[in-house]
Parts: C-alpha cells; sequence; structure tokens
C-alpha cells in the first residue's frame, strides 16, 4: 500500500538505511572527540568506539563484496 503513494519505501531503500547511517557514526564520533578535552574521562573511550565502529564497518563492507562476487 505505501509504494502505490511514496518509492521512499520500497525495499531496497529500507534496507539500505542502516548501512548509510553505520558509515556517519565514525565521523560523528570523531567530530566529539575533536571537542573533548584531552583529560576528559571518556575520551578513550570515544577513541575505542570509533574503532569498534570501523570494524563493524569493514566486516559489512566485506560482507557486500561477498555478495557480489557470488552473484557474478
Amino acid at each position: 500500500m505505501a509504494s502505490s503513494i511514496t518509492h521512499s519505501w520500497d525495499l531496497p531503500s529500507l534496507l539500505i538505511k542502516p548501512v548509510q547511517r553505520l558509515l556517519k557514526y565514525p565521523l560523528l564520533l570523531a567530530a566529539i572527540i575533536e571537542q573533548t578535552p584531552d583529560d576528559h574521562g571518556d575520551k578513550e573511550n570515544l577513541k575505542a568506539a570509533v574503532e569498534k565502529m570501523e570494524e563493524v564497518i569493514r566486516g559489512v563492507s566485506e560482507g557486500c563484496r561477498r555478495i557480489e562476487i557470488v552473484k557474478e
């Protein structure tokens, strides 16, 4: 029913949104780190969060590459 009203609710559009958001998190965290004083207690946790997010993104990218290889 929603597809007759708008194309923004088609399955590919819905599936890509979480991936797009994943790519933004390291950028947002980097901006927060930049504004966080060096002596702040959470600075190291923020840096660790960026590293974890980058690991997740690498895993997603690798999964996408594997899917493309299988399609070929």
